[in-house]
């Protein structure tokens, strides 16, 4: 599940759509918007349960997943010329907005920042574990076959 849509990442764009005969496709687009959720979650899910549900959290994750993304894309983009014409304001601008958005990710994993209504992970930040072994406990009164 990506955190952000297509709709949301086209509306990042004045003069960009995504579709199969685009430079970056719609399925480009898509994939890489469920990669920049991806990259979220691993970032997060030592801290948080992932995905993230909680409203308030969501709002910036979805911007933060946003600013991921329309920095990769842009970078597809900078690559064509024609498309993109260099603009080194512009490009400072864009890579301003991905320093904040890693930092601001990184923040959120360390515990810098907090996502307020977003659930923690356990304390030792795994998944959670189900230590029912039974099925792997009963060997019957035979010990020989226990020697494995």
């Amino acid at each position: 599940m990506a955190y952000a849509s297509l709709a949301e990442l086209t509306a990042e764009f004045r003069k960009v759509t995504f579709n199969s005969t685009t430079i970056v496709t719609d399925t480009k687009a898509n994939a890489i918007l469920d990669q920049e959720s991806e990259r979220i979650d691993s970032a997060l899910g030592q801290r948080y349960v992932v995905p993230i549900t909680g409203a308030k959290s969501l709002k910036l994750i979805k911007a933060i997943c946003l600013d991921l993304a329309v920095c990769r894309v842009e970078r597809i983009l900078q690559k064509d010329v024609t498309l993109s014409p260099p603009d080194t304001n512009k490009e400072r601008q864009i890579i301003n907005r991905c320093a904040k958005a890693r930092q601001d990710l990184k923040d959120l994993a360390s515990g810098k920042t907090t996502l307020d209504d977003a659930p923690l992970a356990d304390a030792s930040g795994a998944a959670a574990y189900n230590e029912d072994v039974s099925a792997f406990a009963d060997f019957g009164d035979d010990k020989s076959e226990d020697k494995w």
